[in-house]
């Protein structure tokens, strides 16, 4: 009956950051992990420096300074990129998961709050007039 309403108590609370430690721990003995809550609006840029890859004709580079204001730790984000022109129409699109922005020794880690992290990745496109992007984290 304690398990049953353990259980309960933790379906009830899924989405919120609520970790109630002995439930917490007894259901991960049993090989259950709960979900991961992302809050990607507490995510914010604290810089961001977009450039042309000297001597690369298609190539852009974007570094991005990404910090967590949520009150705790959350993964981070899947970051989709989309390369405009200048009226504003998107000429390329990527998505960009953690693994592909971090350190190898870093994937598996969360944004743990008030950290900023500085991370960079290239994006190629085949129009001539590539002049801004935008960002959407998920």
């Amino acid at each position: 009956m304690l398990l049953l309403l353990a259980a309960q108590v933790l379906y009830l609370y899924r989405g919120q950051a609520v970790e109630i430690g002995f439930i917490a721990a007894a259901f991960k003995s049993l090989g259950y992990t709960p979900p991961q809550i992302h809050s990607t609006e507490m995510i914010a840029l604290t810089n961001r420096v977009f450039t042309h890859v000297e001597g690369q004709e298609g190539l852009y580079r974007l570094q991005l300074g990404l910090m967590n204001h949520a009150s705790r730790r959350q993964p981070f984000p899947l970051i989709e990129v989309s390369l405009t022109d200048t009226q504003g129409v998107i000429q390329a699109r990527n998505q960009f998961h953690a693994r592909d922005y971090l350190p190898s020794s870093v994937v598996m880690s969360q944004m743990a709050p008030d950290e900023e992290h500085v991370i960079s990745f290239v994006m190629k496109s085949s129009a001539a007039d590539v002049s801004g992007f935008m960002l959407d984290f998920f």
